[in-house]
């Protein structure tokens, strides 16, 4: 026990893990302290979350408590005033929830605190009182900052600490990252990121190891990604990393290690499958029913590049990350094509789906689960800029990305930047009114002389 507590405190000490921590808590500070409504659990942070109350607290996870004439306050309020429930629809007596609970796996621990700690507040309990909303908040800035650790761990495994913590702290700064840890962290693509840390942090271990991978490494590589997977179902896309990871195995350690692997997976995602089956009766269910994606027809050119939630419009670090990318293609082709696939594939998805805005969002919000992918690559990139005469170019052009990702994020939080549909027109008019300019057509009015 004891070296398991040292070791979790030398995660949490490393700056690493307490630095985001702490700019985490200064930006909820200031986003409830200029909004506070007191509800962390928004959107669809709401439908993620739900499944722990429901089980939990009303021992219901058909839903049928929704439809109680006396439902509390705290959960009638997130009801639509035409009587519809985000994410839910009719079944039976009660409703399905097309939310995965991947992530209230991940926030059971913070969840059964609350639960704790509310006995002895509140005289009944809703799971959505004040206590239960600041452990959401607690849960996914640590997420948030255990991600961080990981993904610096794994740039460090091939560069140096200045360039990975250039790296890091570049992405919190200038991606949509930082948003999604914060304001909006009820959603589930923080929780994605921190898996997703640890199976780029594993795999690249066993690549710098240049062994083949043991079984318990077959067993957690499986593991954390039937976790990723039940946060969010797109991130099977990262399985190909398997590729990279078991590249050295002789065949039957493969073919053993392979099997447990998926086994393990199986078993990290069973929560989900349980839930299916108690609710729909199969163990795989397709829960977003009339929604889906349009393989044939992706919206390519607008889920990039559009003013309305384009990735590399309103967050150019994404580019310049494809880009170190690319740069590494010879110095790790296997490794480096592998991920470029994941990297187009993740992409491909994302613009095929039915709205390829994903809702209101700060930026494209289902790419932050890319980071940990490119995120390595670009401390590569960066340890090459700081030893070039383009260094100071890549410093200006990076602290240029912060200032802006700072201002559109604060317009966010202020709602003075459209959370969707956001046109020339209205972008032209949230950096008009940012610095203070005439907008439209309007010209400055000079007195006669």
């Amino acid at each position: 026990m004891m070296p398991a507590v040292g070791y979790a405190w030398s995660i949490v000490r490393h700056p690493a893990f307490w630095l985001p921590a702490m700019l985490a808590i200064g930006v909820d500070a200031y986003v409830y302290g200029m909004h506070f409504n007191g509800n962390a659990i928004g959107s669809d942070g709401w439908g993620y979350y739900l499944h722990l109350p429901a089980i939990f607290i009303y021992g219901d996870p058909h839903l049928a408590f929704l439809n109680l004439p006396n439902l509390p306050g705290d959960i009638a309020h997130y009801r639509f005033p035409d009587g519809h429930w985000q994410g839910l629809s009719v079944h039976g007596p009660g409703y399905l929830d097309k939310y995965t609970c991947g992530p209230a796996v991940l926030q059971l621990p913070f969840f059964l605190v609350a639960l704790s700690v509310s006995y002895f507040r509140y005289a009944s309990i809703n799971g959505f009182e004040t206590t239960f909303q600041v452990a959401n908040a607690i849960s996914v800035m640590f997420y948030f900052s255990l991600g961080s650790f990981v993904i610096f761990r794994a740039c460090r495994l091939r560069y140096s600490a200045l360039p990975s913590a250039l790296a890091l702290a570049t992405v919190i700064l200038a991606t949509n990252l930082l948003d999604y840890a914060t304001g909006d962290g009820s959603f589930s693509h923080v929780y994605g990121y921190c898996i997703l840390s640890g199976v780029v942090y594993l795999t690249i271990w066993q690549v710098e190891s240049g062994k083949a991978p043991s079984l318990p490494a077959f067993i957690t590589f499986g593991f954390l990604m039937g976790l990723a997977v039940m946060v969010r179902p797109t991130n099977a896309v990262y399985a190909l990393l398997f590729l990279v990871f078991a590249r050295a195995a002789p065949l039957r350690p493969l073919l053993v290690g392979s099997t447990c692997a998926v086994l393990a997976s199986a078993v990290a995602a069973s929560p989900q499958m349980i839930l299916w089956y108690v609710t729909t009766g199969r163990p795989i269910y397709y829960s977003y029913v009339g929604e889906g994606f349009h393989f044939r027809s992706p919206e390519l050119r607008n889920y990039l590049f559009s003013i309305r939630k384009g990735v590399f419009f309103w967050h150019p670090l994404y580019l310049f990350m494809v880009g170190a990318l690319l740069q590494q293609l010879p110095r790790r082709p296997f490794e480096g094509r592998i991920s470029l696939l994941m990297v187009l594939l993740a992409l491909y998805v994302g613009a095929s789906w039915g709205d390829y805005t994903f809702g209101d969002s700060f930026g494209s919000r289902q790419s932050i689960e890319l980071l940990p992918v490119l995120l390595v690559p670009f401390a590569g990139g960066i340890a090459w800029l700081l030893s070039s005469r383009w260094k100071w170019s890549g410093a200006i052009t990076a602290s240029a990305l912060v200032v802006l990702n700072a201002v559109l994020l604060n317009g966010y939080i202020n709602h003075t930047l459209p959370r969707n549909n956001a046109n020339l027109a209205r972008y032209e008019e949230f950096w008009a009114t940012t610095l203070r300019l005439p907008a439209g057509n309007e010209k400055r009015q000079s007195p006669d002389r």
